[in-house]
């Protein structure tokens, strides 16, 4: 009933998001989606900073008293940090040039402060119901901020607002989610408060789970860094309008594909913690879990691979080709990022979050070296693209291979189930564009996508049968 409700508002918010960022690309130009696309790079380099990553040790922690003192150091820390934000700002703008930064930038990135409070809010609010199995709450947070976001966003277009209306329409969105999570935090906060000394007790959380400090920030921190580096390259190579079209093939091609899995990891991860001694006996349903989803994605992913410029502009617009471009080109190894959503769960889970932050710094050397080998070569931003896309796949064999031998899962079951799911992207892309080529000849062409088709929804039927066994297995 959980994976189904979180599933349920997870695809919800997904049809909403999507919606939206279709709308708003219509909406909006490529320069103003360069611009948002720089603030939320700023952003996911900062957020770190908004609860510490102490929010996983509200659901890890046995004693309810301590989970509740975590959850207050998480707030605690969101206003920390987010007055030493608004102290860097003020030297900024104290510097004559302001660091070289442009005015309308330092404009966008002045919200951030007011965001990382919010962060902390929804962050600590967030894990305290995934506790308590308040399932409802965390499924409507999702729904309200997507709606308040998207629709904020359509409506603010042409209104004068600091970092225009994709920046003031996400923090609404965040001001929404806030809210909707505000009245456990609250109770829990004002309860905290009145127990004695709660400066003693802050400091025991931070001493008690120091790893999520040494290891979990620095591994966040680095992740952002290898996320946002081709927004922060192309800005500096090329001009703000690649960066609109990153950001806005990006986008496409992670936030529908990674709101399932991130639904799943919410409720499976406290099972998986409450089981951590018998971790293993989890692989199977974990692993057909990854090649159901992935399965189940592979049309729409197909149909990028075959045709994203052509889609792109006929969706979008003319001037998005080029995004339908960069979609093209990273779509699969975003696909397989987006599909082991919660993997670093599992890190955390076993205490290896050194492990974790060793990967994640091994990961940034391919990515920096590819990303300047394609520049180099191709000299345009779609090699930049190319060369980070490869990386992608270096990261996302590295990240659950080692996830898998730590957990005990079967590497040799996880390579088979990651050979089905490319080897059912290539074969539907394969089919898709032979069937173009033979338009002319619509009996070839039908028949070539229904005998695939027949094929396909036979192995799709038969993967969700063999998940559902498994998931009540190990239920």
């Amino acid at each position: 009933m959980n994976t189904a409700l979180l599933a349920g508002s997870a695809i919800a918010s997904q049809f909403i998001n999507f919606g939206g960022t279709l709308v708003n690309a219509r909406l909006y130009g490529p320069s103003e989606f360069g611009l948002f696309g720089l603030f939320s790079g700023v952003l996911g380099v900062a957020l770190f900073a908004a609860s510490w990553r102490y929010e996983l040790a509200i659901v890890t922690t046995d004693d309810e008293d301590k989970a509740q003192d975590t959850a207050l150091f998480v707030c605690v820390a969101g206003v920390s940090s987010a007055t030493v934000f608004v102290l860097a700002l003020l030297i900024i703008e104290s510097i004559p040039g302001g660091l070289g930064l442009s005015a309308a930038f330092r404009r966008t990135v002045a919200v951030t402060p007011l965001v990382l409070v919010l962060t902390s809010l929804i962050l600590a609010g967030t894990n305290l119901c995934v506790r308590r199995r308040q399932f409802v709450r965390v499924a409507l947070q999702q729904i309200v901020m997507a709606l308040v976001t998207v629709c904020s966003q359509a409506l603010l277009v042409g209104v004068s607002t600091p970092g225009g209306g994709l920046v003031a329409g996400f923090v609404l969105g965040q001001c929404a989610a806030a809210a909707t999570l505000a009245p456990p935090v609250l109770r829990v906060l004002s309860d905290r408060i009145r127990v004695p000394a709660p400066w003693r007790r802050l400091q025991a959380t931070a001493r008690e789970h120091h790893r999520y400090f040494f290891y979990v920030i620095p591994y966040s921190l680095l992740t952002q860094i290898y996320v946002q580096g081709p927004i922060f390259l192309l800005g500096f190579l090329f001009n703000i309008a690649d960066v609109g079209f990153f950001s806005l093939a990006y986008r496409t091609t992670t936030a529908p594909l990674g709101l399932l899995p991130a639904a799943l990891a919410q409720v499976l991860f406290p099972e998986l913690a409450r089981d951590h001694e018998r971790l293993g006996k989890w692989g199977p349903s974990i692993q057909a879990l990854f090649g159901t989803l992935g399965i189940l994605y592979a049309p729409a992913v197909a149909v990028i691979v075959a045709f994203g410029p052509d889609v792109f502009a006929m969706a979008l617009g003319e001037q998005w080709r080029h995004a339908g471009a960069f979609a093209q080109i990273m779509i699969v190894p975003n696909m397989l990022i987006m599909l082991c959503t919660g993997y670093d769960r599992i890190y955390f889970i076993l205490n290896r979050q050194k492990t974790a932050l060793l990967l994640t710094i091994v990961s940034c050397v391919p990515s920096a070296a590819f990303m300047w080998s394609g520049y180099f070569l191709g000299g345009q931003p779609k090699w930049l693209i190319v060369g980070w896309s490869a990386a992608q796949i270096v990261t996302f064999l590295m990240w659950i291979g080692v996830v898998s031998y730590l957990s005990g899962f079967s590497l040799r079951a996880l390579c088979g189930r990651v050979a089905l799911v490319i080897g059912n992207i290539a074969v539907l892309t394969l089919v898709l564009g032979g069937s173009w080529e033979v338009r002319e000849t619509p009996a070839l062409a039908s028949g070539f996508l229904l005998v695939t088709g027949t094929i396909y929804v036979a192995m799709l039927w038969w993967d969700i049968r063999q998940l559902k066994g498994l998931l009540q297995k190990s239920a």
